[in-house]
């Protein structure tokens, strides 16, 4: 079919990818598979959750299993009129701007869950490794400890010297773990955004380090105390 006046918009990387130029007439197939030429007119950037290409209604509607519009956005509409559409249209609601955003923001938090729910695990699993290790690491090191007890170190300057040694391990465990994810991580924020800095909150930006940072010192605590309890009574015993 070769609809006259007929035009789409598309991305401006899907356009540079397909060679298409603005002005340009291009072959595509509907959803039923029937083939259509239509006018490059518009180049837009940004397209994630809008979509690579959109044409016309008109062009698509006599070729889907179902005509319905999804949503209608109205500008200048009056209270009155919208509510007359909404009692004439049960299935039809209607929403403000803000109202709307919130109902997007709410979506988009519950398809989140489910990767939140799976990287929590993994996080879980990493955190018991960690803990695992970062105990045995100190529980092994009672003897060295007792020793820096026997040649006059005081508790206080043990506990710094192995916090500031966690220190330096989750800063190198923290840029390494970084630098191997951020392959994979940025080919597919430039995948989807054009960006190759990905999109995530603030808080998990945060949130990795400072976890990180915790779950160390919640590991060493315990297997240093005993570790310095236990020194504190060799060197009790020596000193008899």
């Amino acid at each position: 079919a070769d609809l006259q006046g007929a035009s789409l918009a598309a991305d401006a990387r899907l356009a540079r990818h397909l060679g298409w130029h603005l002005g340009d007439r291009v072959r595509l197939w509907l959803g039923d598979g029937s083939p259509v030429r239509l006018r490059v007119v518009a180049l837009f950037h940004r397209s994630l959750g809008f979509g690579e290409i959109v044409i016309p209604r008109a062009v698509v509607v006599g070729h889907v299993t179902q005509s319905l519009d999804d949503e209608v956005f109205v500008s200048g509409g009056s209270p009155a009129a919208l509510d007359r559409l909404t009692r004439a249209h049960p299935g039809a609601e209607a929403l403000t701007r803000s109202a709307y955003l919130a109902r997007l923001d709410r979506a988009a938090f519950r398809q989140s869950l489910a990767v939140y729910a799976l990287l929590g695990v993994v996080v879980l699993f990493s955190a018991i490794a960690a803990i695992n290790a970062l105990a045995v690491a100190v529980s092994e090191r009672a003897r060295d400890l007792e020793l820096l007890r026997l040649i006059g170190a005081t508790r206080r300057q043990l506990r710094r010297m192995v916090r500031f040694e966690v220190i330096i391990v989750v800063t190198f465990a923290t840029v390494i773990g970084a630098l191997t994810a951020a392959p994979g991580v940025v080919a597919f924020s430039i995948g989807k955004t054009g960006s190759p800095i990905p999109v995530a909150p603030v808080w998990l930006w945060a949130g990795v380090p400072l976890t990180a940072a915790l779950l160390a010192s919640v590991a060493i605590a315990l297997p240093l105390r005993g570790a310095l309890r236990a020194g504190r009574g060799s060197v009790t015993a020596r000193a008899q």
